[in-house]
Parts: structure tokens; sequence; C-alpha cells
């Protein structure tokens, strides 16, 4: 199943990046998506048409990358002090 950033939800859509392609966007209802939000990593099979036909919210993955984000905001951070 293909992997995807939640990449944000605005007016009741969200975009979704192909984390091997981060080129590649999806649309889809947010409603298709419960207790989804920005920055979470999801598995996901969605047609051509943006319907979610089936979704898992990895836990673990969204965990590590945010932490590899905040990481890496931190060393930016420092390093412009």
């Amino acid at each position: 199943m293909p992997i995807y950033t939640v990449d944000g939800v605005e007016d009741g859509i969200a975009r979704l990046l192909l984390r091997e392609d981060e080129s590649i966007i999806k649309h889809v209802q947010s409603k298709q998506l419960p207790r989804v939000n920005e920055g979470d990593i999801i598995e996901a099979v969605i047609s051509d048409e943006g319907e979610v036909a089936r979704f898992t919210k990895l836990e673990e993955q969204t965990k590590n990358a945010k932490a590899q984000a905040k990481e890496l905001l931190e060393k930016i951070r420092k390093k412009n002090k």
C-alpha cells in the first residue's frame, strides 16, 4: 500500500504527499480520513477519483518523523544564534 504524509487539511480537503515522490499529490475529502492530522503518515489505497478505499495511520513512523523534524529545527536554531 502506498505511504503518504498528510501535508495539510484545509476547507475539508486533505492534501497527501506520496512519501517516495513528494511531487505526487493526492487530494481527498478529510472526512474520509477520520482522526488524521497534518504531519501524520498513513498507508492508503486511493482511487484516481480521490476515494479512499482503506487507510492505516502509521503511529510509529509519524512519531519518528516528527522527532526528526524537531531535531533538525533545533540544530538550525542553534546554528543561527
